[in-house]
């Protein structure tokens, strides 16, 4: 419990996984991390939370902790732990677990597969991630169509070569920028989603991204549910 007690009985454990753009997105959860003070692009292996209750009541972890195994499609060596509890504006920012070590095992016991393999010390997000080297970055803008308000508008910038998403702040008028700057001459999919009263709307731009891109988004109507299988494809 919050106060160090053991607990007993019949405890609820949730899990909530955001492994690929699209979860990232539909969960609203930006692979951006904190390098010494700068908000930066992070490469990522996925995203996890894991939370315990009984009763209503939040549970901690105990003295042992708890292994993590997270499944990879796409092994990378350079992973390491970042953790973050809450969203700030500019979305989710995550700091480097100095501490923790991330392996990479392999399954043989339970049908195969390559899972990246940690130590957690308490129950908040926890990311798979690292800062990767990009020569040249930009920032990346997106204009919305007159008279759409900025209010109603959610954007997000997908990278598929890095499993990566971030977000953007409102500049004056219908144009959108990054928050963080971004590799120039990736592959990114500018992502909105407008409500209007029960009505979705929804964008999506594929780009090559290049030095101060504005990217303009038409927007045509969907339900939430073709919203999310259209996202999980990217």
């Amino acid at each position: 419990t919050a106060n160090g007690n053991t607990v007993s009985g019949t405890v609820q454990v949730k899990l909530l996984e955001a492994l690929s753009i699209g979860r990232m997105i539909w969960t609203n959860t930006q692979t951006v991390g904190d390098d010494n003070g700068t908000d930066r692009l992070l490469r990522s292996g996925g995203e996890i939370r894991v939370t315990a209750t009984q009763n209503g009541n939040e549970l901690q972890l105990g003295p042992a902790g708890m292994t993590v195994l997270m499944p990879t499609g796409a092994p990378d060596g350079n992973m390491r732990l970042f953790t973050a509890n809450e969203p700030r504006d500019s979305g989710m920012v995550w700091t480097l677990a100095d501490s923790v070590q991330v392996s990479l095992i392999e399954d043989t016991l339970f049908g195969g597969g390559v899972y990246y393999e940690f130590q957690a010390d308490s129950l908040q997000w926890m990311n798979c991630d690292y800062f990767a080297s990009y020569p040249s970055t930009t920032y990346i803008h997106a204009t919305i169509p007159d008279g759409q308000p900025m209010d109603s508008t959610m954007l997000w910038v997908g990278f598929p070569s890095e499993n990566a998403v971030m977000g953007f702040s409102y500049s004056l008028g219908q144009t959108a920028t990054s928050w963080q700057v971004a590799p120039v001459g990736m592959s990114a999919t500018v992502v909105g989603l407008y409500r209007n009263g029960t009505q979705y709307y929804s964008a999506f731009g594929t780009v090559s991204i290049t030095s101060g891109i504005d990217v303009p988004l038409t927007f045509a109507p969907t339900t939430l549910a073709q919203f999310e299988q259209i996202i999980d494809g990217i």
